[in-house]
């Protein structure tokens, strides 16, 4: 690999832009808030009423039907059917199985993984869901800032990068992100990953090396070799750009430091060193084309390591304008088993390396808007495809939410449009609807502990917008 490869192959994995580290610990955030943050950025445009906010097939909205090809009758949850659905003390609802679906493992049991994920997740970890959510837009791009800033405006930071702003700024590598919305307001540098499995690349035999003419692989590189190559390099911003690739600490890479920590690259059989084998613990072998599961185990790893103390995860492949239900059952399977990797990842970090992930991380799931609750073919058989639909969900767990497991808002069964709520944050037809900018207010003064920092300030959400107590 010449010296040109290598540095493009750097800057791939956003190391080129802010990789280098200083502090070795973060500290926990002196607010009240959490130690650390995680979005999960469901990009494309979720089908909400094929998972956490259900219609059947008997409701259509302006004479169009059907929504979904499943029954009402065979909803999970708390509006299941004794006998077939219902599971008493939720207040969640979920979409039954879909099955038959060409191109899904007729293996995959969506019952037991939602369930798994409303039942099990939310009692270990707390869940507040908000059903009903007024995305404001069908634009791609304004739906995903909106969701994870808090405002369609441009130039906010996301949210995570807003906490990691306020509460380790210092770190050289505060936000890690690997797409979506990663906006940071020029407060903190931001370490983009495009391709999680480049750091694959840096590490792997045989793959990624320093120079023209030598074998010296960057996995082996010591503290002095690094030194050398980097004052061989043929220019002074290549001088600058392996200057940033020594650790601070004992002479290893940065990068390996973090990848020492993943279990699939602990052995010391570099046969092992490959994204198909040596799953971590509690893995089932999802492994899509985004390197979803890689993408939590990084994270999780940056966080034990005191490297990072906010994460942004990418998960794609659910714009379904054909082909809704293949893609969304794909894509919501999907996200359960990779948020249900996280909590997996952060337990196995704090037992073996003695981090405390697990009880000290704020998640924020989300979608930039929902779909149409209709086919734009009439045949969900045929290929039917769902456009884009204002009517959206936003779900929050772990830190500040643990211990709560509640239920706001919900889309109205005859339109699909958000339900309008008062400041009890119950359901009100002379209230409001809920939007990105009152869900954001609620998690900066409620969980993250923000809400008067001159940054949050900086970056008001609007004035005198309701304080609803969504996290209280």
């Amino acid at each position: 690999m010449n010296r040109r490869h290598f540095l493009k192959a750097l800057a791939a994995t956003g190391v080129a832009s802010g990789m280098p580290f200083g502090a070795m610990n973060s500290h926990a955030a002196s607010n009240g808030g959490p130690k650390y943050f995680v979005s999960c950025a469901a990009i494309g445009g979720w089908d909400q009423t094929m998972w956490c906010d259900p219609k059947g097939k008997e409701l259509s909205v302006n004479g169009i039907t059907p929504i979904n090809r499943f029954s009402s009758n065979n909803i999970r949850g708390a509006k299941g059917k004794p006998g077939i659905g219902y599971k008493a003390g939720t207040p969640f609802s979920w979409a039954p199985p879909v099955h038959g679906l060409p191109g899904l493992s007729a293996a995959e049991d969506t019952d037991a993984l939602f369930e798994h994920f409303f039942i099990n997740l939310a009692e270990e970890h707390g869940m507040i869901m908000l059903n009903g959510v007024d995305a404001q837009t069908n634009s791609h791009a304004a739906g995903t800032r909106a969701t994870f800033s808090g405002t369609l405006q441009a130039a906010f930071p996301n949210i995570g990068a807003l906490h990691a702003a306020i509460n380790n700024p210092d770190l050289q590598m505060p936000f890690i992100t690997f797409g979506g919305y990663d906006g940071t307001g020029s407060l903190i540098p931001l370490s983009r990953i495009g391709d999680p499995k480049m750091f694959e690349t840096i590490i792997n035999h045989d793959v990624a090396m320093l120079g023209d003419n030598t074998n010296a692989l960057i996995k082996s590189l010591s503290l002095q070799q690094a030194e050398r190559y980097k004052n061989q390099a043929v220019n002074a911003q290549h001088q600058r750009t392996l200057s940033k690739y020594l650790t601070s600490k004992g002479g290893e890479f940065s990068v390996k430091y973090i990848l020492d920590r993943v279990p699939r690259y602990a052995s010391s059989d570099p046969a092992t060193h490959t994204l198909e084998n040596a799953l971590p613990p509690g893995s089932d072998g999802l492994l899509n084309a985004n390197g979803n599961l890689l993408q939590v185990e990084l994270i999780t790893a940056a966080f034990s390591a005191g490297l990072t103390v906010s994460g942004n995860l990418f998960l794609t492949g659910i714009d379904s304008h054909a082909d809704n239900d293949i893609k969304q059952v794909g894509g919501h399977i999907n996200n359960v088993k990779v948020v249900d990797h996280f909590w997996k990842m952060a337990a196995y970090m704090d037992e073996n390396y003695g981090s405390d992930i697990t009880e000290n991380t704020t998640m924020l799931i989300g979608s930039e808007f929902g779909r149409t609750p209709w086919y734009n073919n009439g045949d969900p058989i045929q290929g039917g495809g769902k456009d884009h639909w204002t009517t959206t969900s936003v779900i929050a767990m772990g830190y500040g939410i643990r211990g709560k497991i509640r239920l706001f808002g919900a889309s109205s069964d005859d339109k699909f449009t958000p339900m309008k709520m008062n400041e009890q944050a119950q359901l009100d037809e002379n209230g409001f609807r809920i939007r990105s900018e009152i869900i954001h207010t609620a998690l900066r003064d409620q969980v993250l502990k923000i809400s008067d920092h001159s940054f949050s300030r900086k970056y008001t959400l609007g004035a005198n917008l309701p304080q609803l107590p969504f996290f209280v």
